[in-house]
């Protein structure tokens, strides 16, 4: 006897193949289509002027036509052509940070290699006109990974926020208002034009052979005694390998200040000899939700970290551009530094030559004290953008930056005491002072809180301390509950009372949320480059 066929077997069989084979049709497309896509030539203009951007007085890039900021997205389903558009705009932004760097910081290129051949390609990084001839100090300033160039702390930022925040101009203005020579490197341009596809350049072929090649035929020559390096992320590594490639750079170098360095002592091979120098002589500030100068700990036989104020990686050059500076402009060395300047430390403590940080006695506390180092007073002058008092006077850093958008150096005793009034009872608070600085580190405010709370409406069974018993004691509750209720709503409207009125007087807040729209969009924008491609 032959069984019975099963129609839905059959029609399986049937549309199983079929289905199989147009799923390998589609992925067939797809993948056909990225690749034409990867080789499609756009046209982009090669101006900001016309892609119809410019920045403004305040340093924003803007649409000269509507005032909007950037918009990454313009083609919704050609996510290549909007990548594409970013990376076009990206090279612009170089050219234009470049052209600060000689038009408003009046630096020079200077081209490497020093003797190319005819056809050879070359690079070059930035100086100013008396690097050759300043005779007490020069500071280096190296940015990170990917693909920002000299002068550039975050293309990102450059693009969405501002220049102040994503450039290294307002390092290079108070370094030379504070008779600084400056050195920007541009330790990623690495090719013949830029371009991974033509030749390396013979000096810059990476970013370490760039900062080596940079040291030996330029900063070597430079008189100055006191050398500082101010080095972010990838920068970091390129530092670390530098002075530990050549120890008689550590003879010449002051102080460095690493912002979030992923730099690591013991992966790249220093010496103890380079791991000593690091710890007494540089600072990391960290990317934490912490405020600035809160100490962040220190990873065994490497530099010290404090938090830069803020929880951003390519911030925290910018915010941490008070307490860099004070760093750099005083005379204490890290550890130094940290026993006057470090947050979040139990009372007592400093550091030494060791690792781990000591106890100092009542009378080295009382001595520091009587000097003014580590006071209020002190940290008040900090606050007023100046640098520590010394025999000489008050250093001035010259700043013009817009002070009040940075983090604010927290001085420690002021930090203990709000710590501390959180205790609710006599007895906690004399125990909360007594800890307030090892609690700083878990309780200090994050970035960006909310500043809207949702009001909870009051409910009749939050409101009662026991069920009335009567009618009457019922009714009476009742009348004393719409009371209440009526009061609340008139501390607290409606949401129907607080919502805009239709018409010109909600365009505005439509206008505000379109940009935020905007803003959060651009923040994706991709970046084909490893490293710091933000």
């Amino acid at each position: 006897m032959v069984p019975r066929s099963n129609g839905k077997s059959l029609l399986l069989q049937v549309a199983f193949p079929f289905l199989v084979s147009l799923t390998v049709s589609i992925l067939f497309l797809e993948r056909m289509g990225s690749f034409m896509s990867k080789g499609r030539k756009y046209q982009f203009p090669k101006t900001l002027k016309g892609f119809k951007y410019d920045f403004n007085e305040d340093g924003q890039l803007r649409h000269t036509e509507t005032g909007h900021q950037f918009e990454f997205m313009v083609k919704d389903n050609d996510q290549q052509y909007n990548q594409r558009r970013y990376e076009a705009l990206g090279k612009i932004i170089d050219e234009y940070i470049y052209e600060q760097l000689e038009t408003a910081s009046h630096l020079k290129r200077i081209e490497i290699p020093v003797d190319p051949s005819e056809d050879e390609p070359t690079g070059f990084f930035f100086a100013s006109d008396d690097a050759l001839t300043n005779e007490e100090k020069l500071m280096v300033i190296m940015h990170g990974s990917g693909v920002v160039r000299a002068g550039q702390w975050s293309r990102r930022l450059i693009i969405n926020d501002r220049l102040e925040s994503g450039s290294q101009l307002p390092y290079i203005k108070t370094a030379i208002e504070m008779g600084y020579a400056v050195i920007v490197t541009n330790t990623n341009l690495n090719y013949e034009d830029d371009d991974k596809s033509k030749r390396r350049i013979r000096g810059s072929a990476s970013p370490e052979e760039h900062m080596l090649y940079v040291w030996d035929n330029f900063i070597k020559k430079c008189p100055a005694k006191s050398i500082d390096v101010i080095a972010h992320s990838y920068g970091g590594v390129v530092t670390v390998n530098w002075l530990n490639t050549d120890p008689d750079a550590r003879k010449r170098v002051h102080r460095v200040a690493f912002t979030d360095s992923v730099h690591s002592m013991y992966n790249q091979g220093a010496t103890q000899d380079t791991a000593d120098w690091f710890i007494q002589n540089s600072i990391n500030w960290v990317s934490t939700f912490a405020v600035l100068n809160v100490y962040q700990g220190q990873v065994r036989n490497d530099v010290h970290k404090l938090s830069a104020g803020t929880d951003v990686h390519e911030l925290t050059s910018y915010s941490a551009f008070r307490s860099v500076i004070r760093f750099l402009s005083g005379t204490e060395n890290a550890l130094e530094f940290l026993n006057t300047d470090a947050l979040g430390l139990e009372e007592g403590t400093t550091f030494s030559k060791n690792e781990e940080p000591n106890k100092e006695d009542e009378g080295d506390r009382d001595e520091r004290e009587e000097k003014g180092e580590g006071t209020q007073e002190e940290g008040q002058r900090l606050q007023a953008g100046q640098g520590p008092a010394s025999s000489a006077g008050q250093t001035d850093l010259g700043m013009e930056i817009d002070k009040e958008s940075l983090p604010q150096e927290e001085n420690r005793e002021d930090v203990s005491q709000a710590i501390a009034a959180e205790a609710e009872t006599k007895e906690e608070q004399n125990n909360a002072e007594a800890t307030a600085e090892e609690r700083l580190v878990e309780v200090v405010p994050k970035v960006k809180e909310h500043d809207d709370q949702e009001e909870k409406e009051p409910t009749a069974q939050s409101s009662l301390e026991t069920e009335p018993e009567t009618e009457e004691e019922q009714k009476q509750e009742q009348r004393k509950l719409t009371e209440e209720y009526k009061q609340e709503t008139d501390d607290h409207p409606t949401e129907a009372e607080n919502e805009p009125e239709t018409g010109k007087d909600q365009q505005p807040d439509q206008e505000k949320q379109t940009e935020e729209d905007k803003r959060e969009t651009n923040d994706q924008a991709i970046e084909t480059e490893s490293g710091d491609c933000a």
